[in-house]
């Protein structure tokens, strides 16, 4: 999966369609979506807001979107495009900790886009 570094979040679709779009692509049914989408949701900080548009959120919270949802499709590898570009250690932190309780393995191999 990939966190690109300007989000990549549909405009069109609600903060809960972004973040299980993946799911919805592979045929999840949507009860499971709902379910799935409302725990990332909570693990990053977005309980409640699931029914809003992007263009509704902070810079920081489309930021949890865009991570919701890369890591809820449980990717092997998840890549981030210029993951220190504005943002700080802080934001590094954050990944980490919501990969940990989102019982990801620490380990899986996590790399940063390097330009060109």
């Amino acid at each position: 999966a990939m966190v690109f570094q300007n989000y990549a979040i549909f405009p069109h679709m609600t903060v809960a369609d972004n973040v299980g779009f993946g799911l919805s692509l592979r045929k999840v049914p949507k009860a499971e979506i709902a379910q799935r989408v409302d725990s990332i949701l909570e693990l990053v900080g977005l309980a409640g807001l699931g029914k809003r548009m992007p263009d509704q959120l902070s810079g920081g919270q489309q930021q949890r979107v865009a991570l919701a949802r890369a890591i809820i499709t449980e990717p092997k590898v998840l890549l981030f495009d210029e993951p220190f570009d504005s943002r700080s250690w802080l934001y590094f932190g954050f990944i980490w900790a919501a990969l940990a309780i989102y019982s990801w393995d620490a380990w899986r191999m996590m790399r940063k886009a390097v330009p060109e």
